[in-house]
């Protein structure tokens, strides 16, 4: 019981830290990420293709 009560205590502060970083600046940063992985990932499945129809 009294180990409970210390893990809300040492997980408070970082939920009072939490509305500082805001979710939309990370989807936009998520959204950038994904763009410029895209051409890369895009290049993969390609290869990937003409892997499998080489194998076929």
């Amino acid at each position: 019981m009294l180990s409970k009560s210390l893990k809300t205590k040492a997980c408070s502060p970082k939920l009072k830290s939490l509305p500082s970083f805001s979710p939309k600046h990370h989807r936009t940063s998520l959204k950038r990420a994904i763009v410029q992985w895209r051409p890369s990932l895009a290049a993969i499945l390609a290869q990937a293709r003409s892997d499998a129809a080489n194998l076929a």
